[in-house]
């Protein structure tokens, strides 16, 4: 079943034909294989500091929420952490903070809590064509009454993570 949900997610991945589609066809096959009840795909463009974000379901995303995600970016331990050591690799948000930490951010109070967010297990893609082109995080995300992402899901996006960067 797992080889399965792997492949649908590869053949997903591939078969996106724009970069319009992409964003949303990726976090919807990579959530078959790691479950979560959404997930985001997030380009950041750090020279105008601004953030385009996709929310795959689509039902899940919340009005007005690119304002505050602005603000409060550099509070975002995965991608600070991508930022200084230019490692993309999956990250949870529980390998830098406790939930208690987690809790006391601006971050987590404009998004995280507005958004039902408790777990994140977010990865970087770098695009082979553009080396200078916006940071893409893809989150997957869960809420309070889940449970955080275990190290399975951190192996199996570290296996998909070379296809997503193949793909985009």
């Amino acid at each position: 079943r797992e080889l399965g949900n792997v492949l649908d997610c590869l053949r997903t991945i591939y078969a996106a034909l724009d970069l319009e589609a992409f964003p949303r066809q990726v976090v919807a096959g990579l959530r078959r294989v790691v479950s979560a009840p959404f997930g985001s795909f997030n380009e950041i463009d750090r020279g105008a500091t601004r953030i385009r974000y996709v929310v795959e379901p689509v039902e899940a995303t919340v009005p007005h929420l690119e304002l505050a995600v602005r603000e409060y970016q550099h509070e975002q331990p995965v991608v600070a952490n991508y930022l200084r050591t230019g490692d993309g690799s999956p990250r949870k948000l529980s390998d830098f903070l406790s939930i208690q930490k987690l809790h006391r951010l601006g971050i987590y109070n404009e998004n995280y809590r507005r958004t039902g967010v408790e777990y994140q297990m977010t990865f970087m893609v770098k695009s082979l064509q553009r080396p200078a082109a916006p940071t893409i995080a893809i989150a997957l995300d869960r809420g309070r009454r889940e449970m955080d992402f275990s190290e399975h899901d951190r192996f199996m996006l570290t296996l998909l993570r070379p296809h997503v960067m193949t793909a985009y």
